[in-house]
């Protein structure tokens, strides 16, 4: 859709090509650009029909209202994770949902740090980021300083994040795990997909009972999701305590 085009602008040309006995595919072309117009000034995205009504579902679920309350309404990455959230939804199920025009627009209007939040929903993170958020919340944090944490989560993501493959050997894991706890990062995060769960799982098992996670001040919360192509997925997030 072209930036000049307007409602006004779309209502004359469905009139005028009414007008001129457009055929009903022509017709259902142009109410698309309304749809999608409409979904642009609600949600932040020129999104289709079906995808506007996936994200005013979303909008009602305990997972979207929570991230608002944390980190309020009018950040910068809520559209985002909102797309997020409708990209994890539909893994869940089993469904594909083609967002490629709304990554391009993330892309133009925030740089990558728009598409890093829609990937949160594509790798399944974005709920565990979510519960996270959520725990600072209830630790009686403003709303402004859980939006700087979370700002500082998503340009850091790809630091602070450590995706374990199914070649992975269980020593290669333990001292990637070890890195970041050295780094003393506030948080990061720990995900298995498919074969690669237990090698996570025995790695920090191990960490755990050699005692590298308690004694460097970290705790850690698992929680289990679903990837992009509805794999299960074991995630752990670390947090520093001190």
């Amino acid at each position: 859709m072209s930036g000049d085009e307007s409602p006004q602008k779309i209502l004359k040309e469905l009139v005028y090509s009414m007008s001129k006995g457009a055929t009903a595919a022509v017709i259902d072309k142009i109410l698309g650009k309304l749809s999608k117009l409409a979904n642009r000034k609600k949600y932040g995205f020129s999104a289709s029909h079906k995808m506007g009504n996936a994200l005013a579902e979303i909008s009602k679920r305990d997972a979207f209202k929570r991230l608002k309350e944390c980190v309020g309404a009018d950040h910068w990455a809520i559209d985002f994770c909102r797309v997020g959230l409708v990209v994890a939804e539909s893994n869940r199920l089993g469904e594909k949902i083609d967002i490629s025009s709304i990554k391009t627009e993330a892309l133009s209007r925030e740089g990558p740090k728009g598409v890093t939040v829609i990937n949160m929903g594509s790798t399944g993170a974005i709920h565990s980021v979510i519960a996270y958020l959520s725990k600072l919340k209830l630790e009686n944090l403003l709303t402004e300083d859980i939006a700087k944490k979370f700002d500082k989560m998503i340009e850091n993501w790809d630091r602070i994040t450590i995706f374990v493959k199914g070649d992975d050997s269980i020593s290669s894991t333990k001292s990637k795990i070890l890195k970041l706890i050295k780094n003393e990062n506030e948080v990061f995060w720990i995900f298995g997909y498919g074969s690669a769960r237990m090698i996570a799982c025995k790695a920090i098992a191990e960490l755990n009972n050699e005692r590298k996670i308690l004694e460097n001040d970290y705790i850690w919360d698992p929680d289990h999701i679903k990837d992009g192509s509805g794999k299960d997925v074991v995630s752990f997030a670390f947090k520093l305590c001190y």
